[in-house]
C-alpha cells in the first residue's frame, strides 16, 4: 500500500512515493488509504475481491495483477503459474516479452486505456475504473512485471497526489504567503 499522503499508525517514510504501510488483506477496511498495491501471493476469495471492489467504488485506487486473483493453493501449480482465477472469462494467455524479458499476458482483456505494452504490442498495464491492472501471470519478481508495477505506481501515485486535498494546521504564530504561478498553480510558503 502506498499512502498518499495521509497515514495510519505504523509507516515507512522517505520513499520516492511518500509514506508506505503494509496492510494485510485481512484488514477490516482499506478506507484510510487512497492507493493499494497488491503485488505478493495470496489466494483470492470473494471476501477479498468484495473489499477491493468497495475500496475502488469509494474512490480508492488499486494496482493488482493476475496472481492476486488466483484461487490456486497447490504450491507446484502456483510456481508453474498454472492458476485458476476467481473471475471467469475464457482468458487467452500468450507468451511475450518486455525489453527481452519473458512474460505471459492475456490478449483478450477489457480495459479503458493502456499505460505499457509488451514488445509485441499487447497490453501489459491497463487502467479501468481506478484499477491499474498488471496483465501478467508472473509475480513482481519478474523483471517485466517489476517494470509494469513501477510504471503503474508512478502514474497512480501522481494521480493520487493531484487529487489530494492539501491543508495546513497552525495557530496565530504561523504566517504564510501564496504565490500564483504563470501556469495557474500556486505555491504556499509557511513560516
Amino acid at each position: 500500500h502506498y499512502d498518499c499522503p495521509q497515514r495510519p499508525i505504523g509507516y515507512y517514510s522517505g520513499t520516492p512515493y511518500g509514506n508506505v504501510d503494509i496492510v494485510p488483506i485481512e484488514a477490516d477496511s482499506f478506507a484510510n488509504h487512497r492507493l493499494l498495491v497488491a503485488c505478493g501471493y495470496n489466494t483470492a476469495n470473494s471476501t477479498d475481491t468484495q473489499k477491493f471492489s468497495e475500496f475502488v467504488k469509494n474512490g480508492g485506487t488499486l494496482i493488482i495483477g493476475w496472481p492476486q486473483l488466483s484461487t490456486t493453493t497447490e504450491r507446484t501449480k502456483v510456481v508453474n503459474l498454472d492458476h485458476e482465477y476467481i473471475i471467469d472469462g475464457g482468458f487467452n494467455f500468450v507468451k511475450d516479452t518486455v525489453d527481452g524479458n519473458s512474460v505471459t499476458v492475456c490478449d483478450n482483456i477489457d480495459y479503458d486505456s493502456v499505460l505499457l505494452y509488451t514488445d509485441n504490442g499487447r497490453p501489459l498495464v491497463t487502467v479501468k475504473d481506478n484499477v491499474y491492472f498488471i496483465n501478467a501471470r508472473e509475480y513482481a519478481d519478474n523483471p517485466a512485471v517489476d517494470r509494469a508495477y513501477r510504471k503503474a505506481l508512478e502514474i497512480a501515485t501522481a494521480d493520487c497526489i493531484a487529487k489530494q486535498n492539501i491543508f495546513a494546521v497552525g495557530d496565530d504564530r504561523v504566517q504564510f504567503s501564496i504565490y500564483e504561478n504563470a501556469d495557474g498553480t500556486k505555491n504556499i510558503y509557511f513560516m
